[in-house]
């Protein structure tokens, strides 16, 4: 199982969830920690509780910062992530594009500007986790293990 982090309450009040089947709204004060385990989302409450969502069945995190994250699949046709190392992430845009990564609960933890084509990007301090990438006008979801 992998920790991504423990959440600051003071971050956001709320953090939601939209599901293909709806949305769930979970408390920054009632969260615990977020973890991934066997392809899910577990959100740990200060009660005790656990809350799983499978990870293919998010199609949007958004915070009440009015911050909103759309998630791709990566591995489709046309792909925007090619390619995640410990290290690199490899990034399908042409030179100059802003590429942006934010973690799973929309804090951006990194921007940058791709020096090539189809460049990489060193993710080299970013924690383990889930991460989801922006870059012209798309997005994608990675794990960095």
């Amino acid at each position: 199982m992998i920790s991504l982090f423990t959440v600051a309450p003071f971050f956001a009040q709320s953090l939601y969830i939209e599901k293909s089947t709806g949305s769930d709204e979970v408390d920054f004060g009632a969260l615990q920690k977020i973890t991934f385990d066997n392809g899910k989302i577990n959100m740990h409450l200060n009660d005790g509780n656990v809350g799983s969502y499978p990870i293919s069945d998010v199609n949007k995190i958004t915070n009440n910062y009015g911050l909103s994250l759309s998630v791709e699949a990566v591995g489709q046709k046309g792909e925007l992530v090619s390619a995640v190392s410990g290290e690199q992430i490899a990034v399908n845009c042409p030179a100059g594009t802003n590429v942006e990564i934010f973690s799973v609960c929309g804090a951006k933890v990194l921007s940058q500007r791709l020096g090539s084509e189809n460049g990489t990007i060193s993710i080299s301090s970013l924690s383990r986790g889930v991460y989801i990438l922006r870059a012209n006008g798309r997005t994608a979801k990675f794990l960095k293990r």
